[in-house]
């Protein structure tokens, strides 16, 4: 077996006729994940231009002939192996163990982020758990409703939240007069957007906003950094925050507005709007929020 590093600088040819040849060696991907291929194909653009990406063939013959393949992501946040496949006849070989010792090597981490599908839990776990990787979270619903993904060495960072918000204060927030929003509990420091939920009687999202910062005090200390930018009242902010401690200021650094406010109904019928929030992740829920911002 041969060994080839795709890394910045390859030919382009080279790279075209490389991509047609991992789209069919990784075809069964594509069912696994939704957009795949589209995903696949910027890998490669990165690839060309960056040093953020590298790419580890195993082939026989000649380096079009894959058998095995490692693509990994190489960040001053975030090193991953994002992929890890060896063609089912040449299993238990050695190629995947190669492979493995080789990422590592490259992304020069001892333990990179790795994630596997609960289809293939049973055949990667004992796998990764040999070679040391350690089982951190599971996320449900991250590409497929309804099936799990399974992250080793390196927990999983929520992204995106759905903040449930009265109409009053939505749209103050629309109107870009209310630049903080109360809370008697947060989300996850990992959050980077909250997508604004208006509830009944409108039950749509009107658009999201990135977090600034998130201050934590008491309701008092609270009220006094934030009254004149929350749009809400003492009498209210002190019946919200009734027997509670703590508050939390979320500030709102840029709010981006659709111009036709989503109904989540359409995109997923079993929608559930949250009583408070609700963390973001499915892959196909957070294209079509990003989607609508175009029309």
């Amino acid at each position: 077996m041969n060994y080839h590093i795709l890394k910045k600088g390859i030919n382009v040819t080279l790279a075209d006729s490389l991509l047609y040849k991992l789209k069919l060696f990784l075809s069964d991907l594509a069912i696994e994940y939704p957009f795949f291929i589209e995903w696949l194909e910027k890998v490669f653009q990165e690839l060309m231009f960056t040093d953020q990406r590298f790419i580890i063939l195993c082939s026989s013959n000649n380096i079009f002939d894959i058998k095995g393949v490692s693509i990994l992501k190489k960040t001053d946040n975030e090193r991953k192996i994002c992929t890890l496949r060896v063609d089912k006849p040449y299993k238990h070989q050695g190629i995947g163990s190669y492979l493995l010792r080789k990422s590592i090597e490259i992304l020069e981490d001892a333990y990179p982020l790795i994630t596997v599908s609960g289809i293939h839990m049973k055949e990667f776990a004992p796998f990764l758990k040999k070679h040391g990787f350690v089982l951190k979270d599971k996320i449900k619903s991250l590409y497929r409703r309804g099936s799990y993904e399974y992250f080793f060495n390196v927990p999983y960072q929520h992204k995106y939240v759905l903040i449930s918000i009265k109409p009053e204060y939505a749209s103050a927030i629309l109107e870009r007069r209310k630049q903080v929003e109360f809370r008697k509990r947060v989300f996850s420091d990992t959050v980077e957007r909250a997508f604004v939920y208006s509830s009944s009687p409108v039950k749509r999202v009107l658009g999201s906003f990135a977090i600034r910062h998130i201050e934590k005090g008491t309701p008092n200390s609270i009220w006094d950094m934030y009254s004149k930018c929350g749009c809400i009242s003492k009498n209210k902010y002190d019946d919200y925050f009734q027997n509670h401690d703590v508050a939390f200021g979320i500030e709102i650094s840029k709010f981006d507005s659709y111009i036709h406010p989503l109904d989540p109904l359409s995109i997923d019928s079993k929608f559930r709007a949250p009583q408070s929030f609700c963390y973001i992740d499915n892959v196909e829920f957070i294209k079509f929020l990003y989607a609508h911002y175009d029309e």
